[in-house]
């Protein structure tokens, strides 16, 4: 059953009202600000509308999560999973890097998404990939966007992530270093003394490298323990 079909027979929808309905869902957000941790700056929340929400629901469980694909290195977002699963691999290790992106999500556009499903076969024709562009991806200054707030973010922004973080990792694999990532954070940690002042670069250098994903590396703070991820 194709994901048009699925919809479609859930929430009685014909092909036509289907089509004129995702034409809308960018756009059924409320959006509102929330303090940020520890900053005086806003994180901006972009809830979809209680319907759309609903659709968005459907689509994951029933027809998306089976086929995406989350590399183990991601912990954040996955069933039985937690902060503690992103420290773990750290413990043991004397010297830490943390790094983040800027505006996460919304730097992940629809575009992205449809190429992915398409290249993986997830879907097989541009309206279907084009139809889960509209319901999962919010408008916001002339782009489709992801939202802080859509429950479909998560597990697609861990799905497209999956290119960075096996290459991420297979870097890591041969110099001795751990990685994790857990969202927007982003963690290295080794015993080698001096060896995580040349990540930040090489961070970089995979970022530039991805094709499609507009990425932005912020924050880079080396500590010499790993004593508060415990």
């Amino acid at each position: 059953m194709s994901v048009s079909e699925l919809i479609c027979a859930r929430f009685s929808f014909s092909p036509l009202e289907l089509r004129t309905y995702a034409r809308t869902c960018p756009y059924r957000y409320k959006t509102y600000p929330i303090d940020k941790r520890n900053s005086d700056e806003k994180r901006w929340i972009s809830q979809p509308s209680k319907d759309l929400k609903a659709v968005q629901r459907l689509v994951l469980s029933e027809f998306l999560m089976p086929k995406l694909i989350v590399h183990d290195s991601a912990k954040a977002y996955k069933a039985e999973t937690n902060i503690l699963d992103n420290a773990k691999p750290h413990l043991k290790n004397q010297f830490l890097l943390k790094m983040d992106f800027r505006n996460f999500f919304p730097s992940i556009k629809s575009d992205d998404f449809v190429t992915y499903l398409l290249e993986k076969g997830i879907v097989h024709n541009d309206v279907e990939a084009g139809l889960l562009g509209e319901i999962f991806f919010k408008h916001e200054d002339g782009e489709f966007v992801l939202s802080i707030g859509s429950p479909g973010s998560p597990i697609i922004s861990n799905a497209l992530m999956f290119s960075f973080d096996k290459e991420i990792s297979d870097i890591c694999g041969k110099e001795e270093v751990a990685y994790t990532r857990y969202s927007d954070d982003i963690s290295f940690s080794t015993n080698r003394r001096d060896l995580l002042f040349t990540w930040p670069a090489k961070v970089e250098a995979v970022v530039a490298g991805l094709r499609g994903l507009r990425l932005e590396v912020t924050h880079q703070r080396l500590q010499l323990d790993t004593a508060t991820m415990r």
